[in-house]
């Protein structure tokens, strides 16, 4: 079955596995305000997804499943920052305090924080955004193949 928008399928795919992802590692965690990385992960997965999905894999005259298995999961490794970004510039943004009273962190020092924050994360709990991004880019490529239809010859 293919697809007349093989780019919103998959962003939306991949939105919906960020946002189900979220949820799960959510209930688990401890504090308050958690629920929070649920649409914002959603966000970062459908900008993300979009980005390279259009350039590694529609852009190619025909790619393989391979190559959707991949990008998937480089979708799910790169939503991470993505994601931590978007959470502490929401925080700023909203002028939220830290624990200690102090404003949060400002646009550019979210930067490379966003990048610190995503790399204990991910090896702590996020790294499931990288087989569960795989899993997506592995069902969008055998999904989007062509039927055979077997009641026609040839």
């Amino acid at each position: 079955m293919k697809s007349k928008h093989p780019l919103l399928l998959a962003t939306l795919s991949f939105t919906m596995a960020a946002m189900l992802t979220a949820f799960a590692l959510v209930r688990q965690a401890i504090g308050e305000g958690w629920w929070k990385v649920i649409p914002i992960s959603g966000l970062a997965s459908a900008l993300v997804a979009a980005f390279f999905w259009k350039r590694l894999v529609l852009a190619k005259p025909s790619p393989t499943t391979f190559r959707r298995l991949w990008v998937g999961g480089l979708v799910g490794l790169v939503s991470h920052p993505v994601t931590w970004y978007f959470l502490l510039l929401g925080f700023y943004l909203t002028g939220a305090r830290d624990s200690f009273g102090h404003r949060t962190l400002n646009p550019l020092v979210a930067i490379p924080a966003s990048l610190t924050y995503s790399f204990w994360s991910l090896a702590l709990y996020g790294w499931a955004a990288i087989p569960f991004g795989m899993a997506v880019g592995l069902a969008l490529g055998i999904f989007s193949r062509p039927c055979k239809d077997k009641s026609r010859p040839g």
